[in-house]
C-alpha cells in the first residue's frame, strides 16, 4: 500500500500560430483525457460529508454493532475513507486512541470491502465498545464517537474527516453532547482541516508574547536539524512549526503572519506540537529547508514560523513567533533507513487475538499505517484492510517513547479477503506504510505466524526488499508518452507552417 505520490504543478502547452492552431488543439484534448485517466495532478473535490448512525446513545458497553450512513462525501467515487471508532482528541484521532475497528468505503478492485453508493453516499457497519486499552469512553468525561477519514491513498488530506459521538448505557457525560450529525470541512491547501472540538485552552494575555529559542540559527546547512524551543504559549493548543520565507508584518497581527512556507507537514520539516504543555513550553527538532516552492533562503530572508494550528489559527495570532535563521552553503545527506518493527506475540497466533506492535527509527511525527498482509501477492494487495490502524512516531512532544518510536495495539485474523494465512503460499506480516506521500523508508515487514504454520521475527525495510507499491503506478511511462505526443504535434505544426 503506497501512498500517492505528491501532485506537482501541470504546465500549459505553449500557443502555436494558427496555422498549427488545430493540430495544437487535437494535442489538447489528448493530453486533457490523459490527465483526467490519471487523475494525479487534480486537486480533489471538496467534500461536506454528513454522517448518520443507526444509534448514538445508550449502547451497550460491552459491544455493539452500528450501522453508518454518510453522505456528501467526495463524488469521484476514486477515493476511499476510513470508518472508525476512537477517542475525540485535539487533533486526528490515531493509534491506541481507536479501538482498532475499521471499515473501509472505497474502490472494490484495490481490497475495499464496502464500495461507494454513488454520489458520495455509503452505507458501512462498526462495532463500537465503551473501553478498550488505555481508553473509557464510559469514565463521563471522555468523548469517543465514529471517526471518518480519508484512506491511506489521500491520507495527507483532511477534506473528508468528521467525528460523530456517541454515549453509552448508564454515561453521563460532563460536556454537552455534539449532534449526531457532523459535517466535514472544506478543502485546504495549508493547514489540515479538523471536526474534533477547538481546545479551550488559556489564552495568552495581551502584551505577553511566547518566545522561541533556536539551538542555532545562523550559517545552517540545508537540511540541518536544529532544536527549536517555546515559552509562555498557551496550553493545551496545537501549533505548527516550520521554516518559513519572512513576512511583512510583525509577529502576533495578521499582517505578521508567514504565509510561504515549506509545504510537507512531514513531520520533520514542519512539526505539529499537540498539545502544548500545561506550563506553556515545548521542545521539538526541527530539519530545516534552504529551498522549497518558489523560496531560496541563500539570497531571501527566512526564518522559523510558529503558528497556532488549524483548530483556531486562521483568525488567531497571539501565538504567532518568527524567529529568523541565515543559511550557508553546505548541505546534510538525508539519513540512512532505520525503521524497523516488533510484534509481540508474533508466532502460534489465534485469529482475533490482539497484538502489540513496536516502532522504532521511524521519522519523528510522521504517521504511517500498521497491518496484517500477505507479503506473497504483488502490488501489495493483500491486506487485512478492516483491522488497519494508524500510529505516529514520536516527535519530542508529550507522546511515550523516545523520537521515531511508536507502539500500537493490532488486531490479526488468520483469514481475511481471499488470504489465508495459514496455508502454504501465505506470507503474512504486520506491515507499516506512510499515510502521507510515497516513502519506502517507513515501508517496514515484520513476519507472523497463526498456530504451528511459519517463523517469527523482526525485519527491517533498510535490509530486505521494500513492500510493492500498490498497483502500477503509469505516470512515468504516460508522462514519456505524453512527450513524445507534444513532439510529434510540434514537429507537424512546424511542418505545416514550412508547407504554408
Amino acid at each position: 500500500m503506497s501512498s500517492p505520490v505528491s501532485p506537482s504543478s501541470r504546465s500549459n502547452p505553449t500557443r502555436q500560430r494558427p496555422s498549427g492552431r488545430s493540430v495544437l488543439g487535437v494535442a489538447a484534448v489528448v493530453l486533457a483525457a490523459i490527465a483526467a485517466v490519471l487523475n494525479v495532478t487534480a486537486a480533489p473535490a471538496s467534500a461536506a460529508g454528513t454522517v448518520t448512525l443507526s444509534k448514538s446513545s445508550g449502547i451497550d458497553p460491552a459491544g455493539e454493532t452500528l450501522t453508518v450512513q454518510g453522505s456528501g462525501f467526495d463524488s469521484s467515487g476514486t477515493r476511499g475513507i476510513y470508518v472508525m471508532f476512537c477517542q475525540q482528541t485535539s487533533g486526528r484521532p490515531s493509534g491506541t486512541q481507536c479501538s482498532g475497528a475499521q471499515n473501509w468505503i472505497g474502490n472494490t478492485a484495490m481490497g475495499a470491502p464496502v464500495a461507494w453508493s454513488g454520489d458520495g453516499t455509503f452505507t458501512a457497519t462498526i462495532d463500537v465498545v465503551g473501553t478498550w486499552t488505555g481508553v473509557d469512553c464510559t469514565d463521563g468525561t471522555t468523548v469517543c464517537g465514529v471517526v471518518t477519514r480519508n484512506d491511506h491513498l489521500d491520507g495527507h488530506l483532511f477534506d473528508q474527516d468528521t467525528f460523530t459521538p456517541v454515549t453509552f448505557a448508564g454515561d453521563e457525560p460532563t460536556t454537552t453532547t455534539a449532534p449526531e450529525t457532523t459535517t466535514a470541512p472544506e478543502t485546504t491547501t495549508t493547514a489540515p482541516a479538523s471536526t474534533t472540538t477547538e481546545p479551550t485552552g488559556t489564552t495568552v494575555p495581551s502584551g505577553d508574547r511566547p518566545t522561541v529559542a533556536l539551538s542555532d540559527s545562523t550559517d545552517l546547512a540545508d537540511r540541518e536539524s536544529i532544536t527549536v524551543s517555546g515559552t509562555g504559549f498557551a496550553p493545551d493548543q496545537g501549533l505548527y512549526v516550520q521554516t518559513c520565507a519572512k513576512p511583512e508584518g510583525a509577529s502576533g497581527t495578521e499582517a505578521g503572519r508567514a504565509d510561504n512556507c515549506y509545504p510537507e507537514q512531514d513531520g520533520t520539516h514542519t512539526v505539529w506540537i499537540n498539545p502544548v504543555g500545561a506550563d506553556g513550553t515545548w521542545t521539538t527538532v526541527l530539519t530545516v529547508a534552504a529551498r522549497f516552492g518558489d523560496v531560496d533562503c541563500r539570497t531571501q530572508a527566512c526564518g522559523v514560523s510558529v503558528r497556532r494550528d488549524h483548530r483556531g489559527g486562521a483568525t488567531d495570532f497571539s501565538q504567532d513567533v518568527f524567529t529568523p535563521i541565515t543559511f550557508g552553503s553546505g548541505t546534510v545527506a538525508p539519513p540512512a533507513a532505520s525503521a524497523r518493527l516488533s510484534v509481540t506475540p508474533s508466532s502460534n497466533l489465534v485469529s482475533g487475538q490482539r497484538v502489540t506492535v513496536d516502532g522504532e527509527g521511524f521519522k519523528p511525527g510522521r504517521a504511517v499505517f500498521v497491518g496484517l498482509c500477505d507479503t506473497a501477492v504483488a502490488n501489495f494487495a493483500a491486506c487485512d484492510f478492516a483491522n488497519v490502524v494508524e500510529a505516529t512516531a514520536s516527535a519530542g512532544t508529550a507522546r511515550a517513547g523516545g523520537p521515531g518510536s511508536f507502539s500500537v495495539s493490532l488486531v490479526v485474523r488468520s483469514a481475511f479477503a481471499n488470504t489465508n494465512c495459514q496455508s502454504a503460499a501465505a506470507r503474512c506480516a504486520v506491515a507499516t506504510w506512510a499515510v502521507s506521500g510515497d516513502d519506502t523508508a517507513v515501508q517496514v515487514t515484520s513476519p507472523v505466524s497463526f498456530g504451528s504454520t511459519g517463523a517469527s521475527g523482526s525485519q527491517s525495510a533498510s535490509s530486505t526488499n521494500p513492500l510493492p507499491r500498490t498497483g502500477s503506478d503509469p505516470s512515468v511511462p504516460v508522462a514519456v508518452g505524453v512527450l513524445a505526443l507534444i513532439a510529434g504535434f510540434g514537429a507537424l505544426a512546424a511542418n505545416r507552417r514550412r508547407l504554408a
